[in-house]
């Protein structure tokens, strides 16, 4: 091959380089701006939004169920996933008129 044959075969590969790095940062700040909605839900999500469109408080389910506002907040943030008693699991659904299959989900 010859050096400007080499040289335009460089040039083509660190274009294509650059494009699959702009697109990454268009992606990057596509996600950043607007979330991956292709993304299920986290449990911790479900909750909390369940929770405020009913607009109940952490503080309301956290003595329904017998725990700790911050172990509410650290389920929503999904720092934990809850550990719950089926009289707790119940409370629950039935706080935020979940099914079981709801935050199986």
């Amino acid at each position: 091959m010859n050096f400007l044959a080499s040289l335009m075969q460089r040039s083509r590969s660190e274009k294509e380089i650059s494009d699959r790095i702009d697109n990454a940062s268009e992606e990057t700040i596509w996600l950043s701006r607007f979330g991956d909605k292709t993304k299920m839900p986290s449990l911790g999500e479900k909750l909390k939004q369940r929770r405020e469109s009913l607009h109940v408080t952490q503080r309301q389910i956290a003595l329904e169920l017998g725990v700790t506002v911050t172990t509410v907040q650290n389920w929503e943030a999904g720092r934990y996933i809850p550990k719950l008693s089926p009289n707790q699991m119940k409370a629950l659904c039935e706080l935020l008129n979940f099914t079981l299959e709801d935050l199986a989900d």
